[in-house]
């Protein structure tokens, strides 16, 4: 099953025109996009913690499966393969120079059919929250989500 591709933008000219050339480009390789322009007076790093609540709502609309959340300035420049019934249900790219402090989110799989991988961007979410609200400290989404990850008790790894 192919998952579906989600992202969203904050109306920046600049994004526009980002997002025009990755819905194109992911619907050249037959991938479906739920694609949203929020309004946000949030700075950079807060808006980027609404991704998860974004995705929730998307599945909440769409159901349970799959999902790429793939930055509105990202690009598919092949088919993603490896993302069509994968051996795992959580994925995201890593930066072994950050020493396990951080992911990238700017392209996160999530299956969410998984009840773990379900979990973890509900608690995501959470946190997230946290930090648009100002309880904790500002950071990163990436770094939220690596926290939130690291601290499971049942990571969504792979699928048993």
């Amino acid at each position: 099953m192919k998952p579906i591709i989600v992202a969203f933008h904050t109306g920046e000219d600049r994004y526009v025109k980002d997002a025009k050339r990755m819905v194109a480009s992911a619907e050249k390789f037959g991938y479906q996009v739920y694609i949203e322009e929020i309004e946000s007076e949030l700075n950079w790093t807060r808006a980027c913690c609404l991704k998860p609540s974004f995705m929730l709502s998307v599945m909440n609309k769409l159901g349970p499966r799959p999902y790429l959340w793939l930055d509105c300035d990202g690009e598919i420049v092949s088919p993603l393969k490896y993302l069509e019934n994968p051996p795992f249900n959580f994925a995201v790219p890593w930066d072994p120079h950050l020493r396990f402090t951080s992911f990238s989110s700017g392209t996160t799989y999530f299956d969410l059919r998984d009840e773990a991988c379900l979990n973890l961007m509900r608690e995501w979410g959470v946190e997230c929250d946290k930090v648009i609200k100002g309880d904790i400290l500002e950071e990163w989404d990436q770094r939220v989500l690596f926290r939130v990850w690291n601290n499971m008790e049942r990571i969504p790894i792979t699928k048993a």
